[in-house]
Order: C-alpha cells, then structure tokens, then sequence
C-alpha cells in the first residue's frame, strides 16, 4: 500500500519567504489576485493587528456580515418595488430595485464633510483672449440651462434648483451574454467634477435596478422601462413642483427643486427613454427630426423634438383606429407608450464615450482601418510596432498590439483613435488602395447614415446648456455568482457606498487628529524625495557624483563633450537674465570635482488653457523607466520664443553662494526648413525636427511649459509628431501652428 502522504523533506519549505507568515500571505494575495495597492493596505492591516494599534475582533466571516448589516442604515438602501403592467388584457409583473431618489440625494446634501463641494448657484465664466471677453463652459452651472432653471423657479435667494445627471446602460454581466443587468447611476450636477466624477463618497452611485425581459414586443418592453423609471423619480416628484426645505451641510437653509439635468445613455436607451422607434424609423434621431437618409449631413439643420408636439401627436393618433395610428406615429417616429417625465429630449445628451469612442470610432472607423490594412498584406505587423514604440504618457493607455486585438473598453478605444493618425500615416498613404474591386468589397461599401454619425450634431448644444459632464462606471461587475442578479449585486454595492460614506469619514477624523498632533495645518503630501522648486518638483534622486565622472561615464555620448565648461557658460550668461547675480560677481567656473544630483523623475505644474484650473504633468528622464528607456518631450519657454525639446538629462547643482538651481539638459526640436509636405497639411500634423545630439543645450527646468508627447514620425529619420490632440491644453496651445 502507498503511504497516505509523502514525508516532508524540508523543514522550512517556504525559503526564499522570510516566514511561514510572509509565504501565506503572499499566496493569499496570488490567489486573490490582488493589485499592488491592495497587497499594500493588507500589510499595512497585519502590520497594525501585529503591534496591538487597533483592536480586531472578527472570529469568522459571519461577524463579517453582521457588521455590514447594522452599517448598512447609515446611508439610504435599496428598496423592492413591484411594477405592473398590462400586456393583452393581464397585469405582467416586474420587480424594480432602487434607492428612494430625493433619500439618497438628502444624503449628500445634508453631510457637513461635503457641503463645500456643492455649488448652488448658477453663473456665467469669462476669460479675456487679449481682445475680448469669452464666455467658457465647464461645470453644468456655467452653463445655459441651470441658468434659465434659477431664473424661472419662484423669487427668493435660498431657492435653488437640484440637479441630476442619470446614466443608463444595459450591460453584460457575464462574458457569456447569459445575465444582462440595467443599472442607473446617479450624479448630483451641483457637486463639483472632482468629487462627482470619483469612486468616492459623493461620487456617482446606482441608484436603480431595471427589469430586463426578452419581448418581441417594443412597445411593452418600453412601457415596462418607463413604469419602472418612474418608481426611481417618485420620490422627487413632489419636490420638484414645490420645492423642499433643506436644512444642507453647511448649515444654510435652502428650498431645493429636483430636476433631471443629463441623461446620458447609447443609442438604443435613448430610443426607449424618448419613446422613439430607432435606427430603422423614418426619424431616428431621438433629439431631433433628422431623416433616416440626411443622418451623415452635419450640415443640416432639422427642428427639435418637443414634449408638446409628441403628446399632441400620441393624443392624435390615438383616437384613430390601429392602421391609422401606427401610420400617424411613424410619422413623428414616435410609440404609443405614456411618458413618465416631462422633457426627455432636452435632457437626453451627446455622450462622447458612447457615441465617439465605443461608437462612430470603436465600431464604424476603426473597423475600416483594420480593413485597409489588412489589403497591404504584412503591414499590420508595422502598425502594431508603431504602437509598441508610442510614448508612453501619464492617463494615455499604451498598447503593444491593436490590428488583431478587440476592445470593449470605451476609454481604450478614445486613446486609439487619438494615436491611429501618428502609427499609419507612413502606410496608409495616397497611393495605399485597391487598385481591383471585387463584387463583394464594392457590396461592402459603407453606408454612412446611421445615428452615432449624426450624435455629435447636438454636441455643442448640450455644451452650451448644460457644461461638459462624463461619466462611467462599471463596478457593479464584481462579487456575484450571477444567479439571482439583482439582490447579490445591490447588496454588494449598498456595502460599497456605506463603506465609501465610513471611510470619508475617517479620513476627516485622521486629518483632524494629524492637524492637532502637529499644532500646525497639513502640507500638500507628495513622495518622501520629492522637493519643490517655483512650477515644478523633482524627485527619483541618484547619488551625487562629480562633473569629471559624469564626463568620464558618457565620453561616448556627444551631447556630453565638453559639459563641465558649457554648464559654467550657460550659468553665466542665463543666471542674470533671470534675476540672479553671479556669485562673487564674476563669470562662474566650476572645477572637475563639482558634484551634482542627478534626478529622474519631474512633476510640472501649469495653469488649463480650458478652464483656468491647475494642472500637472510628469515627466521621465530615465535610462530603465520600467525596463525600457524613457526620455520624454517638453515645451519650453526660451528668450527666443517656445520649443520643443527632450530630455537628456535632468540635475541640480548648488554653487558658491550656497543656492541650488535646477537644470536639464536637452535636445532641441525645430521646425523642418522648406514647404510643408500635403500630407502634413492634410493631416494637420506638427512635424519638428531634432537638432543633432551635439548641439545640446542646457535650460533651467523651471521654463518648462509643460510635458509634450513627441512621436517618432517613421518615414524621416530625427522627425518627429507633436501630439497635439493629447488633451484639450495642448489643442489650444498649438491651435495656430497647425498647418493650414
């Protein structure tokens, strides 16, 4: 007979682990799949139980459970709803989950910990360009229709308008298509973006489950979304006709009015939530009164849906019998389905990530660049290297291979599409066609007039009314077996929300308690080795070494030959154009011996050309940033005027009069001499040319601009891209060298 188990042959089998301990955990946090961040604030959690700071006192999961069960009524839970409605002459019903809305609102208003983050009144922004004043949009308070809200709601200064903005998205809950759920998030227009926008407390929660059934029949299936959506309003339907005093976190009694600001969905939530027949209707816009074959002329101008002009058409037509109302309603594109609110066609909104990113972009255009690629033969490989060697950038996804990749994730593809013009120009050229049709390809032509091509038509509309808001979340995705959906799921997401509500606040109490123990106000916190210096801060500091090392280690890198006299000549001719007087008076030198502290890492401060707010970049000057090289582009101001340049090498020096100056070396980038080639033109590309690697100059680090991506070109040595669609800041700085 075998044995039932093997001897150990090893009495400390979890060596190279310092201890049994550290081996578990780790393979706790392994099979968890735990992130870095995670494995931190475990360790951090064993570190505490291990030194007796705080008490523990959880036994077994169940004590687990009880906690979150009595926690759960700090903040407003989800309640079952029953939704009837009539289908052939029988009452159907649905259960609705949802958190009684104008509850969960009172939530937020009423929390001392974030009334200075709610902005009550409506306002006009002004910038000066030079000439004149511009009025700008950020907030949906900056804009048009919370303006025109305050201005019609009844005299008095404490009564304000409380705005929503509602995201509604069927979703898969499962890579199998088997379970389908239909959250609603919540967003309170009035906090500020920086708190609305975030996955804290304050931030955009589900505030509704919708029933999802299979029908062929659409006008139920709408009837049953709309008697459900109404559950979720009910709550604030009073309040909006008459106001409600409240009594708001900051201790300021205001008469809150309710009312729908956004709703922000795809396409196909949109048709439902306005009552519209969709894609194949004679009018499939849900906004407006675009004809199904006019959808890709921007240029039209059709009028816009009212609440008035459909509800005298739905009254119309139903006083006529079934032929003649179906033909009445398809007219107008409309169903014959009662409305549970009063104004779907203003507050439905052009929604980028749906309509750009996840839909003209994710499913029209970017299929067909696969396509033509595809017709060159190899030259996806070429693609998916080009995308390899792209930039790597802060809040810029990076992809090592995208022609034979599938992307759900909408924010993936806006990065794509913000990269695929740099990575195929040199390809996709003029003379890159099919020079042979087939019957199948010419079949294959594509058909331009759908929908998402016609959303962005009312971009600037929603702009002007109602400021920029974007919005997404997909965390309802994790902790349920998905077997009996909804309940598992609303549960998870009640305990989220209670825990986001607890830990703010802690996070205040902790603050509170460090501003007592320290007797002074808390600082900015930043990496132990970061300093400050004006605009920017360095960090990721090296060991000093001195100029005749630094010399001897790049001897075979030109752009280092002679750096201890240059460093001096540049000191002495730039430090009194800033200011400074030379030390002693006279020209500065510096002997072989003279350390500096090399730094690879900087953060640079800068004021948003969109909205006045502050700004920050980070910027690498790395031999192995992540085991590849990096060394990223910056604009800098010159007494010559703005280049572009990229870093080499980034130092700090302190000289005799004991002051430390902060200093790069870089390589400049200047426009290429002679005519702009049609394709730069066409493509509206900013193309600049580096200097070689020996006329490198030294700058102070302080006249960076700000960071700036720079994309190797790939069909002219040393040229290079400015990437200038990186975000809304570099546009409008770069707006006029853009080639025309």
């Amino acid at each position: 007979m075998p044995p039932d188990r093997r001897p150990p042959t090893d009495s400390e089998p979890w060596v190279p682990f310092r201890s049994r301990l550290d081996f578990e955990v780790s393979e706790f946090a392994e099979d968890a799949m735990l992130n870095h961040g995670q494995i931190n604030t475990l360790i951090q959690l064993i570190r505490r139980c291990a030194a007796n700071i705080d008490d523990f006192t959880f036994q077994k999961p169940a004590d687990v459970q009880k906690s979150w069960d009595l926690a759960s009524e700090k903040c407003t839970e989800f309640q079952k709803f029953d939704v009837q409605v009539p289908y052939k002459d029988e009452d159907q019903l649905f259960e609705m989950y949802a958190r009684p809305l104008w509850k969960w609102t009172l939530d937020l208003v009423k929390d001392p910990h974030l009334s200075d983050f709610f902005v009550w009144d409506a306002e006009k922004v002004y910038r000066h360009d030079g000439n004149k004043y511009i009025r700008f949009y950020t907030e949906p308070w900056t804009a048009n229709t919370l303006w025109d809200i305050q201005s019609e709601l009844p005299q008095g200064p404490d009564n304000k308008a409380c705005a929503y903005i509602l995201y509604a998205d069927k979703a898969k809950l499962s890579s199998f298509g088997t379970q389908k759920g239909y959250p609603i998030v919540a967003r309170l227009a009035n906090m500020v973006v920086s708190v609305r926008n975030s996955s804290r407390w304050g931030g955009g929660q589900i505030v509704g489950w919708l029933p999802v059934r299979k029908t062929r029949y659409a006008n139920f299936k709408n009837a049953v979304w709309h008697k459900s959506f109404y559950k979720l309003l009910e709550s604030i339907e009073m309040a909006s006709k008459t106001g409600e005093w409240v009594t708001c976190g900051d201790g300021i009694l205001r008469c809150l009015f309710p009312m729908i600001l956004i709703l922000a969905c795809d396409f196909e939530e949109a048709c439902t939530m306005a009552l519209t027949r969709g894609t194949k209707s004679l009018y499939p816009c849900p906004i407006c009164y675009i004809k199904k074959e006019d959808q890709a002329d921007v240029n039209a101008l059709p009028a816009l849906r009212t609440t008035e002009l459909s509800q005298r058409a739905v009254k119309a037509a139903r006083k006529l019998n079934a032929d003649g109302r179906e033909v009445l309603l398809k007219e107008h594109g409309l169903r014959n389905v009662d409305y549970c609110h009063s104004d779907p066609y203003h507050a439905l909104s052009f929604e980028h990530l749906h309509s750009y990113s996840s839909g003209l972009w994710g499913t029209h255009l970017f299929s067909r660049v696969k396509l033509h690629v595809e017709h060159l033969g190899r030259t996806a490989a070429l693609v998916d290297e080009q995308f390899d060697l792209f930039p790597r950038w802060r809040n810029l996804n990076h992809f090592s291979t995208v022609m034979g990749t599938a992307f759900n994730d909408g924010t993936k593809h806006e990065d794509i599409s913000k990269q695929i013009l740099f990575t195929t120009h040199n390809f996709l050229t003029d003379d890159a066609y099919i020079e042979a049709y087939t019957d199948t390809e010419l079949d294959d032509g594509k058909n331009w007039n759908f929908p998402k091509m016609h959303a962005h038509t009312h971009a600037f509309d929603d702009i002007e009314n109602k400021g920029n808001a974007w919005f997404h979340t997909n965390a309802y995705l994790r902790q349920t077996n998905f077997k009996n959906v909804a309940p598992q799921i609303l549960k998870s997401e009640h305990r989220r929300l209670v825990g986001k509500y607890i830990r703010d606040q802690l996070d205040d109490l902790d603050q509170n308690f460090q501003r007592e123990w320290d007797g002074e106000e808390p600082e900015e916190e930043a990496p132990t080795d970061i300093q400050l210096f004006e605009n920017v801060a360095i960090g990721a500091v090296e060991a000093k070494l001195s100029l005749d090392n630094l010399e001897r280690a790049k001897q075979n890198d030109t752009a280092f030959t002679r750096f201890r006299l240059r460093l001096a000549e540049f000191l002495s001719d730039s430090l009194p154009l800033y200011g400074y007087k030379l030390p002693s008076g006279n020209r500065i030198k510096l002997l072989p011996e003279n350390k500096i502290s090399p730094h690879k890492f900087l953060k640079v401060f800068y004021q948003s050309l969109e909205d006045w707010a502050d700004e920050v970049d980070y910027l690498r000057c790395n031999p192995s940033f992540h085991g590849r090289p990096r060394y990223d582009g910056a604009l800098v101001k010159t007494p010559a005027g703005e280049i572009f340049v990229k870093l080499i090498y980034m130092f700090k020096i302190e000289l005799d009069d004991k002051n430390t100056y902060l200093l790069s070396l870089v390589q400049p980038l200047d426009a290429p001499r002679g005519r702009i080639s049609a394709k730069d033109r066409a493509l509206k590309f900013i193309r600049v040319r580096e200097k070689p690697r020996r006329a490198a100059e030294f700058i102070f680090v302080r006249s960076i601009i700000r960071g700036a991506v720079l994309v190797s070109a790939g069909d002219q040595d040393g040229d290079y891209l400015v990437m200038d669609v990186v975000d809304g800041y570099m546009y409008l700085r770069l707006k006029g060298l853009v080639p025309r």
